[in-house]
Parts: C-alpha cells; sequence; structure tokens
C-alpha cells in the first residue's frame, strides 16, 4: 500500500475526556483496508487519524469511576459517516445490541440497541480510522465503558483503553496502552468490574 502524510489539527469533539486533538495523517490506496470497512462502500483510500487521549486508564477502577455504564454486546449496524464540527472530521454512529449491562451508575434503563459515536468510518470512498482505536465492525462483540453525552447517544470513555474485544469468550484489551490484562474469561471479566 501507498501512504503519504497530510498532516492537519482537529477540535476535540464531544467531551475534552474523548480526544483532546485529533490529525489526518495518510492516505494510500487499498482495496482491503486492516482496520475494516463497517459500511459497503468500496475503498480506494486509508486516511489514519492519530489521537492524543487527554486520559488513558491504566486500572478497572478509575475507568469505571468515569464511567456511566459498562455493556457487553455486539455491533449491530454502522449508520451513514457524516464530516462533523470544524474543520469538518468524520464521524460514525453505531447501533450497539447490548446483550448485558454490567454496571450502570444512574439506575436508568439502558435499552437496545444503543448508539455509539466513533471518529472515523468510511466517506467518499476513503476510509478514515483512529491509529490506536479502529473503527467498529459489524459482528464485532466487546465490553464497553461508555459515557452518555445525550440522551440515548454514547462513546467509549478513554477511546480504546475503555474497549474490550471478546473472542470465544474470552476478554482482551483492546491495545496494550491501558489496562494490562491477560484474556480473561468473560463471567470472570464482569466480576473485575463488579469489585472494582
Amino acid at each position: 500500500m501507498i501512504r503519504c502524510r497530510l498532516p492537519f489539527r482537529l477540535a476535540s469533539y464531544v467531551s475534552a475526556t474523548l480526544l483532546a486533538f485529533v490529525s489526518a495523517i495518510s492516505c494510500g490506496s487499498n482495496s482491503n483496508p486492516s482496520n475494516g470497512v463497517s459500511q459497503s462502500q468500496s475503498v480506494a483510500r486509508v486516511s489514519t487519524i492519530d489521537a492524543s487521549w487527554p486520559q488513558l486508564y491504566t486500572d478497572l477502577q478509575s475507568l469505571k469511576s468515569a464511567s456511566d455504564a459498562v455493556v457487553s454486546g455486539k455491533v449491530s449496524k454502522a449508520h451513514a459517516t457524516v464530516r462533523s464540527g470544524k474543520p469538518g472530521y468524520p464521524t460514525t454512529d453505531y447501533e450497539f445490541t447490548v446483550s448485558k449491562v454490567v454496571w450502570n451508575s444512574s439506575g436508568t434503563d439502558i435499552t437496545s440497541p444503543v448508539l455509539l459515536h466513533q471518529t472515523g468510518g468510511v466517506l467518499d470512498g476513503t476510509q478514515y480510522a483512529v491509529d490506536d482505536d479502529p473503527n467498529f465492525t459489524i459482528g464485532e462483540q466487546d465490553v464497553l465503558f461508555l459515557h452518555e453525552y445525550t440522551s440515548g447517544h454514547f462513546y467509549v470513555v478513554g477511546g480504546p483503553t475503555g474497549r474490550f474485544r471478546v473472542t470465544d469468550g474470552m476478554v482482551s484489551p483492546m491495545n496494550d496502552e491501558g489496562i494490562q490484562l491477560p484474556r480473561t474469561a468473560l463471567d470472570d471479566f464482569y466480576t473485575q468490574i463488579a469489585q472494582a
């Protein structure tokens, strides 16, 4: 794949706790991008976005304290990617079918599916993805630590540090920047969250 670097700075969205700065940095041609395509559009180029996360969580207690809810489930649908804010970075809302509310600080009902807001997506033949927090993909199973920024709309707290992938009943962190967690059985992870 051929890549070129085109830096530009973008303002933070939704909350200062999500992204401090975002810059789109690369483009190139790639017919089979590694970050996965969330929509059925064909992808001619990939643009990687670097994010500076103002808060990375290294333990479950602080991550849970910063969250409104922890849910387990599956990404079921991607909505159209749009440009939002200035200078117009791409964002996508995903439907996440909740199979279990692991923890809920507000006590209000969380109705499934919930809408997850994420920087990135496919727009005009280009796939945009945060380098260390890949776009959600349909069918992906996760345990997510969430903040509800408006009724029924959530984002993952701490970017990749609040996102845990579930594969064959085992949980692992999205990357190694946050909580150090060996592959753990899903029920054991629920217990760890409850005790945090």
